[in-house]
């Protein structure tokens, strides 16, 4: 529980009590284990979850499962390596054109829903695009790869191939619905590519 003094130094930078006005600073890996300091709250004493906040899209580190997008997109360059400078744009649903300059890759940890690390890896061609505050995940792009894609209201939607495997398994809720992301710790390590 954050609200324990002891866990004092494990809280988020943006942890808020609820018993009052107080934040904390997030403190690194101890190297306790395979736990990742990420955005957490308990909900037990024996389970601990991502919040289902729309605040936890604004994190560099969610990416949401977007069959719509046709590349990868981040309005974050932390950890992005091979970074090229483009001309273009991308079309998003609306129809406006979201301005592109740099593509690039992502070296990552991608981890579960509960913080632990399932596999290195790495996001290609991430386009950074600025005009957009969230993490994009083409779900479509990995499709056309071969990747198989599948899911249920209850477990998120997970994208499969061979033995690879990346679940979208946190679930955010929205006015109109929710959508399913998955925690990918930025690293700055070379891994295989996603």
């Amino acid at each position: 529980c954050w609200e324990l003094p002891e866990n004092a130094k494990h809280r988020p930078a943006n942890w808020k009590s609820k018993k009052g006005n107080e934040t904390a600073n997030v403190a690194h890996d101890t190297g306790t284990g395979p736990r990742v300091e990420l955005l957490l709250s308990t909900i037990d004493e024996e389970s601990q979850t991502f919040p289902n906040s729309q605040e936890l899209l604004l994190d560099p580190n969610i990416w949401i499962g977007d069959t719509a997008a046709t590349v990868h997109m981040s309005p974050h360059e932390k950890g992005m390596t091979n970074v090229k400078k483009i001309h273009g744009g991308i079309t998003v649903g609306n129809g406006e054109v979201m301005v592109a300059k740099k593509v690039g890759d992502i070296p990552c940890e991608i981890c579960d829903k509960h913080g632990n690390i399932l596999q290195t890896a790495k996001i290609s061609e991430v386009a950074l695009t600025k005009s957009s505050p969230f993490n994009l995940f083409s779900l479509t792009k990995k499709m056309r790869q071969g990747w198989k894609l599948s899911g249920d209201g209850d477990n998120g939607i997970t994208l499969k191939k061979g033995e690879n495997i990346l679940a979208f398994d946190i679930p955010i809720e929205t006015p109109k619905g929710v959508v399913y992301a998955m925690y990918v710790r930025r690293s700055e390590i070379s891994n295989p590519a996603l």
